[in-house]
């Protein structure tokens, strides 16, 4: 009886809801759900007022027909300390078919990327973003009965440089892939319109298809700039660490002046010498001494050289490292970053099968080869490589050999099958000699 009235309170919002930390987690951030778009979220002041950009990547295969055109239903929540909304807005969408092409040497930078500005909200920490796909119904019975779209959900905190979003000297760090097509930039107030001319990264992934770091930041005036006059000079000093060592990967500074209005800086950095990792840029404005520091501003990112690990997302890449890895291990590998798992499994391999750089690992090629196969032939309503029979495949291979026996109460089948091998001294088939 207890267990039924738990169940009944849950199902009328008495009971108490308990799940993951919408906070917990900081941008950018991959979706969950059935639609895996990525989500990332920059804190600026557009007209001397707080706000926030959005950016979202819609990968080819997100949706059902990824060449039709989509109705979206984009739902963005501000979320205060607490985690629960402050306020929504939802906006529709009508995206027109992905020309992108994908080729086998070059990555589908996705066109189906969209910006959003959301109106701020004081007290906003943190947001949650949401995307039904108004095109297709999921594939469950019963979420067809209800007809529920298939969508989906992200959520996390906002860095705010300088922890005090009402009080910016610079803003956070939007990390770009190169520039905008023409018909994709836009007004706006502040410096909006400058910031429309990017195509934003919010994978923050650089390396192999994209060898340069290009980023872009602003940065306001200060009404008290600690004895400053307008004009004097400033040093912008950029440093680049590898985590989670923290070692020191790159360090440079650029000479600037304080203004009265707000300025935008857009910075390249080549990171081709850079090995796989995570990676955090960090910006200090400060004056030419170094005594006097007028703003601090950090972004992650991730430093890829490796395909697979461009080409595949966060949830199928650690349904993989639980197939491959031991659970003490696999707790190691989902606690990185994408540039540290991509490190972590490229030492693993050349461990078990030493490799000389730049060749290809035939045991790992061997293992997606079997991860591919298990996924053709044993995939039912999960993927087959983490069925058992998919598991079983993985490890030790095609069998040697296969053995069919007949089913003893297939009657009909044993009425085809008997009469062929029986002696010709038993014409009634009565099966007695036999």
């Amino acid at each position: 009886m207890s267990a039924l009235l738990s169940v009944a309170l849950a199902a009328i919002g008495i009971w108490p809801q308990f799940g993951t930390d919408p906070l917990e987690a900081s941008f950018p951030l991959e979706a969950s759900g059935d639609i895996h778009f990525q989500v990332d979220a920059v804190v600026f002041q557009d007209g001397g007022l707080p706000s926030v950009e959005l950016e979202l990547a819609l990968p080819q295969d997100a949706f059902e027909s990824p060449a039709d055109s989509l109705d979206l239903a984009i739902r963005v929540e501000m979320l205060g300390g607490d985690g629960n909304s402050r306020a929504a807005y939802v906006t529709t969408l009508d995206l027109p078919p992905d020309t992108t092409l994908v080729t086998e040497g070059a990555f589908p930078v996705p066109n189906r990327w969209i910006r959003l500005y959301p109106k701020w909200v004081p007290g906003t920490v943190g947001l949650r973003v949401r995307v039904d796909d108004e095109t297709a119904l999921k594939r469950g019975l019963f979420d067809k009965l209800r007809g529920v779209h298939r969508h989906g959900e992200a959520a996390g905190r906002l860095v705010v440089p300088g922890g005090v979003i009402d009080s910016l000297r610079v803003s956070g760090i939007l990390f770009a892939w190169g520039q905008a097509p023409e018909e994709r930039r836009q007004d706006g107030p502040g410096l909006r319109a400058v910031r429309s001319r990017l195509q934003p990264n919010p994978y923050r992934f650089y390396g192999l298809y994209q060898p340069v770091l290009s980023t872009y930041w602003e940065r306001y005036p200060d009404p008290t700039p600690a004895g400053l006059a307008p004009g004097a000079p400033l040093r912008a000093e950029y440093r680049i660490v590898h985590l989670p060592d923290e070692s020191l990967a790159l360090k440079i500074a650029d000479e600037m002046q304080l203004d009265a209005t707000p300025r935008w800086e857009l910075k390249r950095f080549d990171i081709s010498d850079l090995p796989s990792g995570a990676y955090r840029l960090e910006i200090a404005l400060r004056d030419t001494s170094g005594t006097v520091t007028l703003g601090r501003s950090s972004g992650r990112f991730q430093v890829l050289w490796e395909k697979q690990r461009w080409l595949v997302d966060e949830f199928d890449l650690e349904s993989i490292a639980r197939v491959l890895l031991t659970s003490a291990a696999y707790d190691s590998f989902a606690g990185l970053e994408r540039g540290g798992q991509e490190a972590y499994l490229r030492e693993f391999w050349n461990r078990h099968d030493p490799t000389p750089p730049g060749q290809p690992n035939a045991l790992e090629q061997e293992f997606y080869a079997r991860v591919a196969a298990a996924n053709a032939n044993f995939t039912r309503y999960r993927p087959g490589m983490t069925s058992d029979r998919g598991r079983v495949f993985i490890r030790y291979g095609p069998p040697d050999e296969i053995t069919a026996n007949l089913n003893p109460q297939d009657e009909e089948l044993l009425r085809f099958i008997l009469p062929q091998v029986i002696d010709d001294d038993d014409p009634s088939m009565s099966l007695e000699q036999r």
